[in-house]
């Protein structure tokens, strides 16, 4: 059904595992079907809603199933999400340190292993680890903190990609040296 919809590009995205986010506050797992999204309660504590995604078509007890294990992976206490919570906990506290807050965030992973793709929007990473949406996030962030107007936003939006992008991209998936930035 994907396939004949979106195509094999998608279709084979559809059938994987990956992670997304959309500006500016929701994320989702595919493959794990979870969806999130992030509340800021303030600059030290943040609220999660957590959603799981079935098919419509599925029979009841496959949803059940399907949440029930959502649940035991990602919910509160799972097995993933109460180690993520830790992490994330221990990073806001790390954080707060005075030599700390005197340097300067590293989201370099994966640099120059993404470009564009003709048969995707966006720019898209090479590997399933790495910064891009990242990078993505706070250049967007920063953007709409310096916008005047949302004129200002959509004229930034032929561009970004050079800011995002340290290479020159132009036929980055069919390169022989994919990494080796320009």
């Amino acid at each position: 059904m994907v396939q004949s919809q979106l195509g094999d590009v998608r279709a084979r995205l559809f059938s994987a595992h990956w992670n997304s986010g959309i500006f500016p506050n929701c994320s989702f797992l595919y493959g794990t079907n979870t969806w999130k999204v992030w509340n800021p309660r303030g600059p030290n504590e943040i609220e999660v809603w957590t959603w799981t995604l079935v098919q419509n078509a599925m029979s009841d007890d496959l949803k059940r199933e399907i949440v029930r294990r959502a649940v035991e992976t990602f919910g509160t206490a799972g097995t993933l999400e109460s180690d993520d919570g830790d992490n994330m906990e221990a990073c806001t506290w790390m954080n707060r340190g005075f030599q700390t807050r005197k340097g300067m965030m590293n989201s370099a992973m994966g640099l120059g292993y993404e470009g564009p793709r003709a048969d995707l929007p966006g720019v898209v990473g090479q590997g399933f680890i790495g910064e891009t949406s990242h990078r993505g996030f706070y250049r967007f962030w920063a953007e709409m903190m310096q916008a005047r107007s949302w004129q200002d936003v959509r004229a930034a939006d032929d561009r970004w990609t050079e800011s995002l992008l340290r290479h020159d991209g132009a036929d980055f998936w069919n390169r022989k040296d994919k990494g080796q930035a320009a």
